[in-house]
């Protein structure tokens, strides 16, 4: 039935935003001795491991594709991502950080006029500022120290690359299942996070391997729960309830790291919930069908 799967896809893509919201967690915790690179790497690394039975175990075919350079591009896109969001989780409150995470969907437009030639319209427009006068609002940049500054400058490029990501997936949806989707990701970004991850190598404590294992598993899982939510209901109808990670991450922080829930931050959340609603509700129909909410 229509209704139940509606239902399911909203399940699904919340429980792949909370798996998201104990990415960043654990992030924040390992950030002092693991560096973003090694982060990437490993998430990249051990998701690969974590995928490849999947495919073995439905033959050869399962690996097949004619689609290789919008997997690489897709890839790079995400890696780029990845290290950004993971150098904001690691140096801002989580609320923040994940609110610039959701920034997200206001970018898909823009990405969408500038590969795909689709004029957004002015309502589209009027988000994209909407969300941006949520991130002054919640950050109020003129406070902050340099450091904070160049953290939230890393999310929103996060943010924009994502973006691209997204409507990469949106091509690859057409031919490709969810899972090859997610293992070419991971095959390409062990690849490419490979050079960097040495080039700033720390020496790991066996414990922060555990850390490291235990946030791969987390981040695979989130994607594959977006990816599946994505295939049971269109972006547009179910792609809002990824803002339930707002509040849960402002509740995490709060109890765990005694992060302020201050009142420029549900202010400026409200405007960003606000800016994604009207992006999803006035997108034009031939706007690419996102496949995954991360990286």
């Amino acid at each position: 039935m229509p209704q139940d799967r509606f239902l399911r896809g909203v399940a699904f893509i919340i429980l792949g935003e909370c798996f998201f919201v104990l990415t960043g967690m654990v992030v924040k915790h390992i950030s002092v001795e693991a560096h973003v690179w090694q982060m990437v790497f490993f998430r990249n690394l051990f998701g690969l491991a974590f995928l490849t039975p999947l495919l073995l175990r439905s033959g050869r075919s399962a690996f097949k594709t004619q689609r290789l350079p919008l997997h690489f591009l897709r890839a790079a896109l995400g890696v780029a991502a990845f290290s950004c969001l993971i150098y904001t989780f690691a140096s801002i409150r989580l609320a923040e950080s994940t609110m610039l995470k959701l920034m997200l969907p206001l970018f898909i437009p823009v990405i969408a006029w500038a590969w795909l030639r689709e004029r957004p319209t002015p309502i589209l427009a009027f988000s994209l500022g909407l969300g941006f006068l949520g991130v002054i609002i919640i950050l109020q940049p003129d406070s902050l120290a340099a450091a904070a500054r160049l953290a939230i400058l890393a999310g929103l490029w996060g943010a924009l690359f994502a973006a691209g990501a997204k409507v990469v997936i949106g091509r690859l949806g057409a031919t490709e299942p969810s899972v090859r989707i997610v293992f070419y990701f991971n095959l390409f970004s062990t690849i490419l996070s490979c050079i960097p991850m040495l080039w700033y190598w720390r020496a790991l404590e066996p414990i922060t391997l555990v850390w490291l294992l235990l946030f791969a598993i987390l981040a695979t899982i989130g994607q594959l729960s977006t990816t599946h939510a994505y295939t049971l209901a269109s972006p547009g109808k179910i792609g809002l309830y990824s803002y339930a990670s707002l509040p849960i991450a402002g509740l995490l922080g709060w109890l765990i790291w005694s992060e302020e829930l201050y009142l420029e931050l549900w202010i400026g959340s409200g405007l960003i919930v606000l800016a994604g609603a009207l992006t999803f509700f006035y997108s034009r129909p031939r706007k690419p069908e996102i496949a995954t909410a991360q990286d």
